[in-house]
């Protein structure tokens, strides 16, 4: 384990690897802490003090510029007991020490067995696809179930209080902090990760149900605080449990999920709890990325943002896609006349996409340059009487980056977005020889007004690029998804993390 801390005993970095894996890794998370640090903000320190001669070596040549020296770390010893202290806690644990019933514990044992032999983390391959659960009785309302372990490990289910609390748990639980997201958890772990509640198994004959695992239930309540499990808790996790397993034979399921069906599968189910008989509703799978991220800090999109940078493998245009959605709206929360703004940012993040493979926060001054003079000009349906607002509107966008990202190249892009932008962009929109060829038969003087779906009055696309505006909101099926899933599954494995 690689951990990272500040001069005031903050954790900024955190990681887990492989045995020797960190020492080569170790210059990126240094970056990392850096760029998109998991306390405060983005900074540069003015010295870093490592451990072992390896350590330092390592770090000082993947960052030649910061001093380096190799000393005792008792900063990080305190850290790390805490951290022990918290594992051992997890360690003791059993379902005798919650504030459940013998009734309760015995029907959540049963389903859970029933969750185990069904293996749904063998079967459905990603943490984004989700289940929506209802269940009155037992005050479930629009909640959201996932399946976790597709990796082997920390397998489960998770089910989230609504579809915020799943959106606000993924960036948090993989920069290592404490998600603010309400849900219960059914968990299996080997039996040697968990002695007490091995021993707990054995004593009331529940081992011979699970082979070399133990089953056992997290909770954090609406106030985002870790408590006991009780009788309702334990009662709503089974419940969605039992339906679960029954929407798992339903023919409608699976067709969705290979892309045999454009509708997903919608079941009601009345399953036996502790509490009785309950009607529950599921229906699925939906597909977590067919939804931008909800991002609560400024924070949040800077690690966001830095992490499909670090990991670099093939980023998809409709991950990229996805998450600048979440910075629009975040933007548009937090900036006066962001609204106004948002058509010009949307295009030109889309732009930023289809032309460069990048987010717009890693575009360059020279990129962005292009994307505004020659890019809108060749493909954007505007008369050169909107160059004034849609300079303004960049403005808006980076004076946004400027203050509330501290994004580094946010000073030059405002540069090039001076008042000599609005000349230049009206020539080039005025100039017929700079349009493409779609653009060309619709050349009139008074151009229609574009629309956030990408097309303007006559129906004409922006563009024909298959990542632009014109196709950004038709969500592809499970079995279209399915390349993109493969190609990032070595940078999801690589940022798992014990849950």
């Amino acid at each position: 384990m690689l951990v990272i801390i500040d001069s005031n005993g903050a954790i900024v970095n955190a990681e887990v690897f492989e045995s020797g894996e960190a020492l080569a890794s170790a210059g990126k998370q240094l970056k990392k802490a850096m760029r998109a640090p998991m306390q405060g903000p983005p900074r540069e320190p003015d010295s870093v003090r490592a451990s072992t001669a390896e350590l330092v070596a390592a770090l000082q040549k993947a960052h030649p510029k910061i001093p380096i020296t190799q000393g005792h770390t008792p900063e990080l010893d305190t850290v790390m007991e805490a951290m022990f202290e918290d594992f051992g806690r997890l360690l003791d644990i059993t379902h005798a020490d919650n504030p459940a019933s013998k009734k309760a514990i015995k029907g959540f044992i049963d389903a859970a067995s029933r969750v185990y032999r069904e293996a749904p983390w063998e079967t459905i391959d990603d943490e984004s696809t989700l289940i929506h659960v209802t269940c009155d009785a037992l005050n479930i309302h629009d909640a959201v179930l996932v399946v976790i372990g597709q990796m082997g490990e920390a397998r489960g289910l998770i089910l989230f209080a609504s579809s915020e609390d799943f959106q606000a748990f993924g960036p948090a639980a993989d920069s290592g902090e404490f998600p603010r997201a309400s849900y219960i958890g059914m968990h299996f772990e080997e039996h040697d990760q968990m002695p007490a509640m091995r021993d707990e198994a054995r004593k009331n004959g529940w081992d011979a149900l699970f082979s070399e695992a133990v089953a056992w239930i997290g909770f954090v309540n609406a106030e985002y605080e870790p408590e006991p499990p009780g009788d309702l808790q334990y009662a709503q996790i089974e419940a969605t449990a039992r339906a679960f397993c029954e929407l798992l034979h339903m023919d409608e399921f699976w067709d969705y999920m290979q892309g045999e069906s454009d509708k997903p599968a919608s079941m009601m189910a009345e399953v036996k709890t502790s509490k009785g008989k309950v009607g529950v509703t599921m229906e699925g799978p939906f597909l977590a990325e067919d939804s931008a991220p909800v991002f609560e800090s400024a924070k949040e999109i800077r690690e966001l943002f830095a992490e499909l940078v670090e990991f670099e493998v093939d980023m998809d245009p409709e991950v990229l896609q996805s998450a600048h959605d979440g910075l629009l709206d975040f933007f548009e929360r937090t900036t006066d006349g962001a609204s106004d703004a948002r058509s010009t940012c949307l295009l030109a993040m889309d732009f930023a996409v289809a032309y460069f493979n990048k987010t717009i926060l890693d575009l360059k001054p020279a990129e962005l340059e292009e994307i505004l003079f020659e890019i809108f000009p060749r493909k954007v349906m505007m008369p050169a009487s909107q160059a004034a607002a849609t300079v303004h509107d960049l403005r808006t966008l980076y004076r946004f980056f400027d203050e509330e990202l501290k994004l580094e190249q946010a000073e030059a892009c405002l540069g090039l977005l001076d008042k000599t932008a609005v000349s230049r962009l009206e020539e080039s929109l005025a100039n017929p020889g700079n349009f493409g060829m779609a653009k060309s038969l619709f050349s009139g003087e008074d151009w229609p007004p574009m629309t956030e779906s990408g097309v303007n009055d006559f129906g004409v696309p922006l563009d024909s690029h298959p990542a632009s505006s014109s196709a950004r909101h038709r969500a592809p099926t499970p079995q279209q998804k399915k390349k993109r899933k493969d190609k990032r599954k070595a940078a999801r494995k690589s940022r798992k993390k014990n849950r």
